[in-house]
């Protein structure tokens, strides 16, 4: 299904008047299209919008590049939308299916016409998630983008991570373990960076990006973020 929508992508951006991809799919996974839609948007640096069509209304999941600003854009055409919100990077949206093949081109004639909507940046893309997102579906879902490499970068995330406890590891003390608070079995690290344990433990609630990774001892599974 990964590399039909990979395909159909390819197919949209290659038209020279290509500015926006607009996909829609019925009989798709609902907890992937986020990913997917990034995954989209990494490889072809172009705003995505990923459609689902289920009881007569289309979901959507819409990425953008770093540098523009998706939910701005979305405004110009709130009227084609059953509900819509988000940020700059990442917006959700709905509509009547009827109205997709409309939406694909009116907002191609839109960054067409309004080129400075379409300013990127080269910073390290990441996917704004809640805390409470991240489980072990999430881990499962990730688990089918691989195997990662050159090209196919493993997804970096960014949460506001709530701190139960900060250590130093290592022989040196010169790594961070940090406890999160959570109902699940989960930590973070961060390597060559012990001495902001102190500082960290007089905090709640902490910004971070991360990669999200399983973690195997004794047996027992655990998620580990993997901090950047």
């Amino acid at each position: 299904m990964f590399k039909n929508v990979f395909a159909d992508a390819a197919v949209q951006a290659e038209s020279e008047s290509c500015m926006a991809i607009v996909l829609d799919y019925k009989n798709f996974e609902h907890g992937v299209t986020g990913l997917v839609a990034n995954k989209i948007k990494e490889h072809f640096k172009k705003p995505v919008f990923l459609f689902i069509i289920e009881n007569e209304i289309a979901g959507g999941s819409g990425r953008c590049p770093d540098g523009m600003n998706l939910l701005e854009i979305v405004r110009h055409f709130e009227k084609s939308f059953i509900k819509f919100g988000g940020h700059k990077s990442s917006v959700g949206v709905s509509m009547l299916p009827s109205e997709i093949d409309k939406f694909r081109k009116e907002i191609n004639n839109f960054l067409f016409e309004n080129k400075q909507y379409l300013i990127q940046d080269s910073s390290i893309s990441a996917n704004e998630i809640s805390f409470n997102e991240i489980n072990f579906n999430l881990l499962d879902e990730l688990e089918l983008f691989e195997p990662y490499g050159k090209e196919n970068e493993c997804p970096v995330f960014k949460s506001v991570l709530p701190v139960k406890q900060a250590y130093t590891m290592g022989a040196d003390n010169n790594h961070l373990n940090l406890y999160l608070n959570a109902n699940m079995p989960i930590r973070a690290i961060a390597w060559n960076r012990g001495a902001e344990a102190a500082k960290i433990n007089t905090c709640e609630f902490i910004d971070s990006q991360f990669y999200i990774q399983p973690n195997f001892y004794a047996g027992k599974k655990s998620i580990k973020l993997n901090m950047v």
